[in-house]
């Protein structure tokens, strides 16, 4: 066996004439600071001695380190310095040394490294944790401590006051506490970000590898106008799971960086003081923005799960919920977004070269917010991705459900797949811009709460390349909520390209579009409807049936004689249904025997526009 020679059971310390040192007092800091870090009376580490420790007649006491590197400074009784020395530590520590020879023949003595200590907790630096003393320093010291190999810090239950920003720049740190509600560092500043994650040297254009934060809460308590709660700047292989985040104006900021996983996490903001002039300071507000690092690249492969953003009292002010300004492969699920001012989703490339790429939502409420649940903005240049939403519900929005912007001149445009998007306050889509947008299976109902004209589920309004809605359902009302007159596609005036609207059920107001047309670039755009939707064409102008809507099937009205139709259903059939005696005439309508049409309720006439679209050709008939 090797023996080891005892470490002194007590610490003793003497005067400058050798005499034991009475009633001295001996000061413990953090290596290299002057912030005060705790001792024990034993090796619980469950009683700490006081600090300044007081020593005894002999000039003794027990003290046991909590395993990180130490600062003393002792002192005469009067409070005269005697001495300080730096960066004591005991194995498990952050510089002692020991050592060992291993058993056997030839074995040789060797010298290693003790083992850095993996956690520390933000009290062993003297945190209180009362939410009246200022922790900031020893927060700070606590993660700083940490050598470069990481390790966590520990913050217990307790309101934690700061007021001044704190910075993680050490690879691989944790920091964990007993809940977000239990364990909360309490911000008392505008000065800057609460928390800053970011590489020491250079922030911004290297990666800070390895950041875990779980547990803990981050909240504001001053009025800030340009600050978050957390800011990730460049940072790789991020984890932040059951964190709160409460904050006047921005939650979480994450500049570029890659592998960064936010799950069971909520961002609210709390009630200001200063309701009256709230919404004119907080423009640009934001629960999670999302940009471009110091070398112009956004987020990569980011994924948000299980999530809740809301503003929690009505006087409040979000200006947008998620801005997005460059992104490659970021995916939420399952979440909830709620009391925006401006849209719960903002899409903006700033320049118009940023790349924003593979944004997908899944199972995501869009709620009660006051203008637009997506909004679709920027760009002329650059990588413009397709945003995909599936399973999503679009509710409550005062004015669009979502709105492409026509400056999104190179966006590729949405593919929006299941969900709902009801109670409007305008549109349900309206699109102004975008290379192709997609609506499969998608719920569409109360669109148009405010009561204006022309306005649709879908509204195609100019700058769009297609527009392909299949299987959807136009209702007049959804949840409850009864809308003003609601349209079911509605093609503008300016819009062109390539417009189809297949295997749709239309369930709105007899007075109401299922589909309509102003646009008068025909070469350009077709609308074609597949529905079993009927409708009564009331409109006869001189000799010529105008029916105002697309469709395969309609009614016509009692008593209308006609001998030609007007409408854009070129190179397709239309079935009209007679409610009652009519007359068509053979002319612009090319009838069989060459004859007029005489009907009666209940029979039925189905046509062809030629070709050439100079008149319509009958190709079949139903009669009583």
């Amino acid at each position: 066996m090797t023996a080891f020679i005892s470490p002194p059971p007590k610490l003793q310390f003497f005067t400058n004439a050798g005499v034991p040192m009475a009633s001295g007092l001996l000061y413990t800091y953090a290596a290299g600071t002057t912030t005060p870090l705790v001792t024990y009376t034993d090796s619980t580490g469950l009683v700490a001695n006081t600090n300044p420790v007081i020593l005894d007649s002999r000039g003794e006491a027990s003290i046991w380190l909590g395993g990180v590197a130490y600062k003393f400074k002792l002192a005469t009784p009067a409070n005269v310095d005697v001495w300080t020395q730096d960066n004591i530590a005991i194995a498990p520590g952050s510089s002692a040394y020991m050592t060992y020879t291993p058993a056997g023949t030839g074995a040789v003595t060797t010298t290693v490294q003790a083992k850095l200590r993996e956690s520390v907790s933000v009290k062993d630096f003297g945190a209180v944790g009362d939410d009246t003393v200022d922790d900031t320093a020893a927060i700070q010291a606590a993660i700083t401590s940490l050598s470069s190999a990481g390790g966590a810090v520990y913050f217990p239950v307790g309101r934690y006051k700061v007021t001044s920003p704190i910075s993680v720049t050490t690879d691989q740190i944790r920091l964990h506490g007993d809940g977000p509600r239990t364990s909360v560092l309490r911000c008392y500043h505008n000065s800057g970000v609460a928390l800053t994650v970011h590489h020491a040297s250079a922030p911004g254009t290297s990666f800070l590898n390895g950041f875990l934060m779980d547990d803990i809460g981050i909240r504001t308590l001053v009025d800030t106008t340009a600050n978050s709660c957390l800011k990730l700047d460049k940072a790789q292989d991020v984890f932040l799971t059951n964190v709160s985040f409460e904050d006047h104006f921005g939650g979480i900021e994450i500049l570029g960086g890659n592998n960064i996983y936010i799950s069971r996490c909520k961002i609210f903001s709390p009630r200001t003081s200063s309701a009256p002039s709230w919404a004119a300071l907080k423009v640009g507000s934001f629960f999670m923005k999302i940009g471009k690092d110091g070398g112009g690249v956004g987020p990569i492969e980011m994924f948000v799960s299980d999530f809740n953003f809301r503003r929690t009292e009505s006087s409040n002010y979000i200006e947008n919920g998620i801005i997005i300004n460059a992104a490659d492969g970021v995916w939420f699920s399952n979440g909830h977004i709620m009391g925006i001012d401006q849209s719960c989703v903002r899409v903006e490339p700033v320049t118009g070269v940023e790349q924003i790429t593979g944004l997908k939502w899944s199972n995501v409420w869009f709620d009660n917010n006051s203008n637009y649940a997506f909004y679709v903005t920027g760009a002329t240049s650059g990588a413009f991705d397709k945003i995909e939403a599936t399973g999503c519900r679009f509710y409550r929005q005062s004015n669009t459900g979502i709105f492409v912007d026509a400056s999104a001149t190179s966006f590729a445009g949405f593919a929006v797949t299941g969900g709902t998007i009801s109670r409007s306050g305008n549109y349900g889509a309206l699109l102004r811009a975008g290379a192709s947008h997609t609506f499969t299976g998608v719920t569409f109902g109360a669109i148009n709460t405010s009561g204006g004209a022309n306005i649709a589920g879908i509204t195609v309004d100019g700058g769009v390349g297609k527009v392909n809605a299949s299987g959807c359902v136009f209702q007049q009302t959804a949840y409850g909520v009864t809308s003003a007159l609601m349209q079911g596609v509605r093609i503008g005036a300016g819009a062109y390209g390539l417009v189809i609207v297949s295997g749709c059920t239309f369930d709105l107001d007899a007075a109401a579009a299922d589909i309509s047309d102003a646009s008068t670039v025909d070469t350009n755009c077709y609308p074609a409807n597949i529905t079993t939707k009927l409708k009564l064409a009331t409109t006869l102008a001189a000799t010529t049936l105008t029916i105002a809507e697309i469709g395969d099937q309609f009614y016509v009205t009692a008593g209308l004689n006609f001998s030609n139709l007007s409408g854009r259903w070129f190179d397709r059939s239309v079935t009209l249904i007679f409610a009652g005696a009519s007359t068509v005439t053979q002319g612009s309508i090319r009838m069989a025997g060459s004859v007029n049409f005489v009907a009666k309720a209940g029979d039925t006439l189905t046509l062809m526009n030629s070709p050439d679209r100079a008149f319509w050709i009958e190709t079949g008939r139903m009669v009583s």
